[in-house]
């Protein structure tokens, strides 16, 4: 199977959009003014990343041994349609 990263180290960023329940999505709107909102319950990031890095073994890279930055950061989703999403940018580093 073809690897974007067979090997190397690879820097690694995770924005995790976290959906916005409907009862509260009036009072996230009212907050949406400011550009980030960050979400602190639970799953903790670390945990919600650890995920992400092994379901992309072998697919993006040999192992996420190759993984040697990674920035993740967990915020609500207050942009429509609200439900959610996570973003996934990559680059080998030199």
């Amino acid at each position: 199977s073809f690897l974007l990263y067979p090997e190397g180290a690879v820097a690694m960023e995770i924005i995790f959009y976290w959906k916005v329940a409907i009862k509260n999505l009036a009072q996230v709107r009212k907050l949406a003014n400011q550009k980030i909102i960050y979400d602190t319950k639970k799953p903790d990031v670390d945990n919600l990343s650890k995920f992400v890095l092994d379901e992309l073994n072998g697919v993006i890279y040999k192992d996420d041994h190759q993984v040697v930055k990674l920035t993740a950061t967990k915020v609500l989703h207050t942009e429509p349609l609200n439900t959610g999403k996570t973003l996934v940018t990559f680059h080998k580093i030199n």
